[in-house]
């Protein structure tokens, strides 16, 4: 469920075609190179990208940069390898460096931030991106972080259900004879009798089977509570990840748009971590290529994202207000 739920949020935010350009030629030549050099690959990137912001709650960029030609590689850092962030004396959100911890070494390793003073000079430099992060907090959460409890219950109660169906399958032989005939039978019937075995008996020997009473019903009814609590706080809807139940399409309507308005949220922040990184990859290429600089640092001017549609009822209320116009003007 978990897996899942962050795998919808990545099929909204990416979608099929998701697509970065710029009116200005020069940045637009270099987004170009970097998006398909072979030691970053963008397309290939973004999927990864998406779930680890919508998993840990926070990105850890790198960009290293080249001495030959400029170019910056992508990298990551995961979020349990940060081990501090330092940030300006006067400004929690100017974030200055970043204390990593290195597999077989000792001493953490520090990456600088673009905002540091030497950062330019520095080989390689940090991004950090952070969903769901509380005013005042250097991090971020996971989306998950409200239905982990709920998520380890479920699958607890799962488990135990599995076990207790497991003893549903044994069973015990209640035979009830006359009394005088008690001790005979137990020495008869030391062993239970094999499937398929025939027994005869007389009307005084009665056998019956006695079965565990596993009460389904009413642990069904505990288990939807549980699902409930997962799918109120993923925000999803539960026929997004197969639920069925009493779902029609009126009520599937409704539900579509909570989820489809925090979709678009994610997809706005995600398309700004890209163009950030272009932007700094750019900066940083630019004094090694002689590139000029660029004309703006608003986002908005400087690039033109393709992304694709979260919702597609805004399409077909447009199609239907253009139908109705086009009939209106013919009757006119």
């Amino acid at each position: 469920i978990a897996w899942r739920i962050i795998s919808i949020t990545t099929d909204y935010v990416i979608g099929k075609d998701f697509n970065i350009t710029s009116p200005f030629k020069p940045l637009d030549g270099f987004i170009k190179e970097f998006w398909n050099h072979p030691k970053n690959r963008m397309d290939l990137r973004l999927t990864g990208m998406c779930d680890e912001l919508s998993r840990s709650g926070d990105l850890f960029v790198l960009l290293w940069r080249t001495p030959i030609d400029g170019m910056s590689y992508i990298r990551f850092v995961t979020k349990d390898q940060v081990q501090g962030i330092q940030s300006a004396p006067m400004d929690w959100e100017t974030e200055i460096s970043y204390q990593v911890s290195v597999p077989e070494q000792t001493d953490p390793m520090r990456y600088l931030a673009p905002d540091a003073e030497d950062a330019m000079d520095s080989q390689v430099v940090c991004l950090h991106y952070a969903v769901n992060r509380p005013l005042g907090a250097l991090m971020g959460e996971s989306d998950l972080t409200t239905m982990i409890p709920w998520l380890l219950r479920y699958s607890r109660m799962l488990e135990d259900r599995v076990r207790l169906h497991w003893a549903a399958r044994a069973f015990l032989y209640l035979v009830t004879v006359p009394p005088n005939k008690i001790e005979s039978k137990s020495s008869q019937y030391q062993a239970p009798p094999e499937s398929g075995s025939i027994i005869i008996k007389d009307e005084a020997e009665k056998w019956e089977t006695l079965t565990p009473s596993l009460r389904g019903a009413d642990a069904s009814h505990d288990m939807k509570s549980v699902r409930n609590m997962i799918d109120a706080g993923s925000g999803y809807p539960p026929h997004w990840r197969g639920e069925g139940g009493d779902v029609n399409v009126a009520t599937a309507e409704a539900m579509q748009g909570p989820p489809e308005k925090h979709l678009a949220r994610r997809q706005q922040y995600f398309t700004y971590i890209l163009e950030d990184v272009l932007y700094h990859a750019y900066q940083r290429a630019a004094g090694v290529r002689g590139l000029p600089a660029l004309p703006s640092a608003d986002y908005g001017r400087l690039f033109k994202a393709t992304v694709p549609d979260v919702s597609t009822r805004d399409n077909n209320l447009l199609a239907e207000a253009a139908g109705k116009m086009a009939g209106a003007m013919e009757t006119l």
